[in-house]
């Protein structure tokens, strides 16, 4: 696998993309994996600095690695991926589904699915109950974007997934 130097974007194919199950004998149609092909998103990494614009009416601070990011009502500075992640969830978590990657340069992960994610969340602002209004004001009104300016949607009031 070549190793990424930008954060790169996919194309939607016109036919879903298939790959060989690895078996010993003779191949069927119905031996293959078939990918759901990927929307036009960002690739987003650990170490990935994306631009947080406050739009809360109070200073939020991010914090990762012992540093500190904060962002005062109106201001735009850059966060790293992860200070997001920890205070808003991981955007690429999805429905029941564990997701495993790598990064190309080594480095192996696992995104926790969207239930895990959001009961972090709760956890982290101290929600009873599982009340998502409750989560909505508790959590940073933030606009997050990519160095490139494509929108990322991290916590989106309503939903937990990427725009």
């Amino acid at each position: 696998m070549a190793n990424l130097k930008t954060p790169e974007f996919t194309q939607m194919p016109d036919i879903p993309m298939t790959t060989a199950m690895k078996r010993a004998g003779v191949s069927q149609p119905e031996d293959r994996h078939v990918a759901k092909p990927a929307r036009d998103l960002p690739f987003l990494l650990d170490g990935d600095f994306l631009q947080v614009t406050n739009d809360d009416v109070k200073t939020w601070d991010f914090r990762w690695a012992r540093k500190h990011y904060p962002i005062s009502p109106n201001d735009t500075t850059f966060v790293p991926f992860e200070a997001l992640v920890n205070a808003l969830g991981d955007p690429r978590s999805m429905d029941n589904s564990l997701v495993k990657y790598s990064d190309g340069q080594g480095n192996k992960g696992i995104v926790m699915d969207r239930h895990a994610e959001i009961t972090r969340l709760f956890a982290l602002y101290a929600i009873e109950n599982e009340d998502i209004d409750k989560m909505v004001t508790a959590a940073p009104r933030v606009t997050v974007k990519t160095l490139s300016g494509q929108v990322v949607t991290i916590l989106s009031m309503s939903s937990f997934s990427m725009a």
